[in-house]
Protein backbone atom coordinates (compact mmCIF):
# COMPACT_ATOMS: atom_id res chain seq x y z
CA UNK A 1 0.00 0.00 0.00
CA UNK A 2 1.08 3.29 -1.07
CA UNK A 3 0.94 6.28 1.47
CA UNK A 4 -0.72 9.03 0.61
CA UNK A 5 -0.93 13.07 1.62
CA UNK A 6 -3.66 14.56 3.69
CA UNK A 7 -5.54 17.21 2.04
CA UNK A 8 -7.02 19.98 4.34
CA UNK A 9 -10.87 20.96 3.68
CA UNK A 10 -10.08 24.45 5.04
CA UNK A 11 -13.36 26.38 4.67
CA UNK A 12 -15.00 24.34 2.11
CA UNK A 13 -17.07 22.72 5.54
CA UNK A 14 -18.49 26.06 6.89
CA UNK A 15 -21.12 26.02 4.25
CA UNK A 16 -22.48 22.62 5.10
CA UNK A 17 -23.25 23.32 8.92
CA UNK A 18 -27.07 22.13 9.76
CA UNK A 19 -29.23 24.49 11.52
CA UNK A 20 -32.77 24.59 12.56
CA UNK A 21 -35.26 26.85 11.81
CA UNK A 22 -38.41 26.61 13.48
CA UNK A 23 -39.76 29.99 12.27
CA UNK A 24 -39.56 31.39 15.84
CA UNK A 25 -37.18 34.44 16.46
CA UNK A 26 -36.29 35.01 19.95
CA UNK A 27 -38.48 38.00 20.71
CA UNK A 28 -41.84 35.62 20.03
CA UNK A 29 -40.55 33.11 21.95
CA UNK A 30 -40.10 35.38 24.95
CA UNK A 31 -43.25 36.99 24.69
CA UNK A 32 -44.90 33.42 24.49
CA UNK A 33 -43.25 32.14 27.77
CA UNK A 34 -44.29 35.20 29.38
CA UNK A 35 -47.96 34.86 28.75
CA UNK A 36 -48.16 31.40 29.23
CA UNK A 37 -46.27 32.43 32.85
CA UNK A 38 -49.08 35.16 33.48
CA UNK A 39 -51.91 32.68 32.89
CA UNK A 40 -50.71 30.25 34.94
CA UNK A 41 -49.90 32.54 37.86
CA UNK A 42 -53.67 33.83 37.27
CA UNK A 43 -55.31 29.40 37.05
CA UNK A 44 -53.22 28.90 40.68
CA UNK A 45 -54.35 32.36 42.42
CA UNK A 46 -57.97 31.15 41.54
CA UNK A 47 -57.32 27.69 43.09
CA UNK A 48 -57.97 27.02 46.58
CA UNK A 49 -54.38 25.68 48.27
CA UNK A 50 -55.10 22.26 48.27
CA UNK A 51 -56.36 22.52 44.69
CA UNK A 52 -53.27 24.35 44.08
CA UNK A 53 -51.47 22.00 45.64
CA UNK A 54 -53.03 18.92 43.14
CA UNK A 55 -52.45 20.79 39.85
CA UNK A 56 -48.48 21.82 40.91
CA UNK A 57 -47.96 18.46 41.84
CA UNK A 58 -49.73 16.25 39.12
CA UNK A 59 -49.16 18.83 35.80
CA UNK A 60 -45.83 20.81 36.94
CA UNK A 61 -44.19 17.24 38.33
CA UNK A 62 -46.15 14.57 36.78
CA UNK A 63 -46.90 12.64 39.80
CA UNK A 64 -50.17 10.60 38.97
CA UNK A 65 -53.56 10.92 40.61
CA UNK A 66 -53.55 8.43 43.08
CA UNK A 67 -50.43 9.49 44.96
CA UNK A 68 -51.91 12.93 44.59
CA UNK A 69 -54.68 11.73 46.19
CA UNK A 70 -52.61 9.79 48.70
CA UNK A 71 -50.68 13.26 49.59
CA UNK A 72 -53.99 14.93 50.17
CA UNK A 73 -55.58 12.69 51.90
CA UNK A 74 -58.48 12.25 49.46
CA UNK A 75 -59.61 10.19 47.79
CA UNK A 76 -57.92 8.62 44.57
CA UNK A 77 -60.59 9.76 41.95
CA UNK A 78 -60.67 13.28 43.57
CA UNK A 79 -57.59 14.88 41.93
CA UNK A 80 -59.30 14.16 38.25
Amino acid sequence: MAARLEESYGNALSGLVVTIDDGSVPEEYVALVDSVGLALLVVLGSLGPSERLAFVLHDMFAVPGHEVGQILASPPTAPR
